[in-house]
């Protein structure tokens, strides 16, 4: 809801690491923003499934954490993202992004809520919210996870 709240039509969004492309779902009849979201991916058979799925999208296969936003055609208004968890990655891939953002940008992550991204990313973000236990035990995994806000 966030993101709805303080993107407009034009704005330039990414999403890494963006798997399957669920993360675009509520953003995909907003008029203006498709044209100008770009999806990074690593794994060629998660990008196969979201050349289908998400329409004029910029799809992008790249590892995240080796590509700058220069090389994605500049900043960015905002990130929405739900890096991978596995080993504290989140934490690298959420600075990562951070660091793509315009003055005035905002990042919304889901992450693990963990004792190391709480050490690291909390003191960082403008809010944190843990989310109820077995939020995705539909997609497989019962872990504890936090949304975050960070803006820029």
């Amino acid at each position: 809801q966030i993101i709805l709240e303080r993107v407009r039509p034009g704005a330039r969004i990414l999403e890494p690491s963006v798997g399957l492309g669920r993360l675009y779902e509520p953003f995909e009849a907003l008029p203006g923003l498709r044209e100008h979201w770009v999806a990074v991916e690593n794994a060629r058979e998660c990008l196969r499934a979201c050349e289908k799925a998400l329409r004029r999208v910029r799809l992008v296969e790249r590892d995240f954490l080796q590509t700058g936003a220069a090389e994605l055609g500049g900043e960015f208004d905002a990130v929405v993202m739900n890096p991978p968890f596995k080993q504290g990655r989140d934490i690298a891939h959420i600075r990562h992004a951070f660091g793509m953002l315009k003055p005035g940008g905002v990042l919304v992550s889901l992450c693990y809520d963990g004792t190391r991204q709480n050490a690291e990313l909390r003191p960082l973000a403008d809010s944190w919210e843990v989310l109820p236990e077995g939020s995705f035990r539909s997609e497989g995994t019962g872990a504890s996870v936090a949304l975050l806000v960070m803006k820029r």
